[in-house]
């Protein structure tokens, strides 16, 4: 491999380790440079814009118009943070069975052997957080950030 060409063996080892913690396990970094890239920008609005506005072409509502849109990213990127992504157990099925019926094309009744539930129509089995998901489509890194492990069945 080209990896271990360039690094060697070991350090190519490490490089592996560094992306599965990354990319594939539940872990803080992703929130917290999005949450850095928010105060980085929160700061350059009030250091260099506020003392711009007021002025003739800009009025004054863009002060307020403009902390309420970074406050707002954060407080939606921690509703996403701590909100349940519909992970579908035994004891909530019937809650998601009744949301979406089957149609015979797309979503026919399929058993998912890992769960061992009969998996509600658009619902998936997550490889990355080994649970069946509720209207799945792509894995969200950012939603996995506090999720609990899958309990044991």
């Amino acid at each position: 491999r080209l990896c271990t060409r360039l690094v060697g063996a070991a350090c190519c080892k490490r490089i592996e380790r560094v992306e599965e913690y990354v990319c594939w396990q539940p872990n803080p970094l992703l929130a917290g440079l999005y949450v850095s890239i928010m105060a980085a920008f929160a700061f350059a609005i009030w250091q260099y814009l506020f003392p711009l506005v007021p002025n003739e072409r800009v009025g004054w509502w863009h002060r307020p118009l403009s902390l309420c849109i970074v406050g707002g990213g954060l407080l939606l990127h921690q509703l996403c943070c701590f909100s349940d992504p519909g992970v579908i157990t035994r004891e909530n099925l019937a809650d998601f069975a009744d949301g979406h019926p089957y149609d015979g094309v797309m979503y026919v009744p399929k058993f998912c052997e890992t769960c061992k539930i009969l998996r509600p129509a658009r619902s998936k089995h997550c490889s990355i957080c080994d649970r069946c998901v509720a209207k799945f489509d792509h894995h969200c890194p950012v939603s996995r950030l506090l999720s609990p492990p899958p309990s044991p069945l």
